[in-house]
């Protein structure tokens, strides 16, 4: 009997399978297994094994419990243990996919793949295999594009950030080399003297010639005595 697993879709979860005995502590395992007691039926499974550690059914039961506990160390250890030992391919094929549905819980999806394509090794027609396979596949896919675009936006931020830290950082140098030269009175602007053509000179001349001020003449003075007085003889 398969059960789904509840919040996977499509997962589902073979349980029940077992080479029924006389013994009374499988027989309890079983029923508290069907009662949803696992903790009392891997109790029971695990009191079992004592007797008949080889057992591959045993372990294979008890890793169902432990899944159903949500130990999904324990289950992938038992169902493990039951693939070693079972000479039964039928409880084989399970296991691998019991299996696959415990890597798969435990998030490790390509051990998951894995594990299904040897269920479906043992049994190509095992359709919840194939569907569970597909399924995981799929996700896998989709979580490693996931994980690009998020490398490749994480990339892109970093680039844009060493990007705006270069720049503010030649902002930086120039300000302080802008203070350097201020400082040093380098940059400062200079007066530029002012060119005249010939032709502006030659007029600017001629104006200053026109409006040289007259200065007064200065008497000559006569030697000799007053002019037009002749000696007294």
């Amino acid at each position: 009997m398969r059960v789904p697993v509840t919040a996977i879709a499509l997962l589902c979860f073979m349980v029940g399978h077992a080479v029924h005995t006389s013994a009374s502590s499988f027989r309890e395992g079983v029923k508290f297994y069907r009662q949803k007691e696992y903790e009392k039926a891997s109790s029971a499974f695990t009191e079992a094994l004592v007797k008949r550690p080889e057992a591959a059914e045993l372990h294979y039961n008890l890793g169902n419990a432990a899944y159903k506990m949500k130990d999904y160390k324990k289950a992938e250890k038992s169902f493990l243990t039951a693939i070693a030992r079972a000479k039964d391919e039928r409880l084989k094929e399970k296991a691998w996919f019991n299996l696959g549905n415990t890597f798969f819980r435990q998030g490790r999806l390509v051990d998951a793949i894995a594990a299904y394509r040897q269920a479906l090794k043992i049994d190509p027609q095992d359709k919840d295999a194939k569907r569970n396979l597909a399924f995981t596949e799929r996700l896998l896919k989709k979580m490693k594009r996931k994980a690009q675009q998020t490398a490749q936006r994480m990339a892109e931020k970093r680039g844009t950030e060493e990007k705006n830290k270069k720049q503010q950082q030649q902002t930086s140098e120039k300000q302080e080399e802008k203070k350097r030269e201020e400082k040093a009175g380098v940059g400062r602007p200079r007066q530029k003297k002012r060119k005249i053509s010939r032709e502006a000179a030659e007029m600017l001349l001629q104006g200053m010639k026109e409006h040289r001020p007259q200065l007064p003449k200065k008497k000559r003075r006569i030697r000799g005595g007053t002019p037009g007085v002749g000696k007294n003889w």
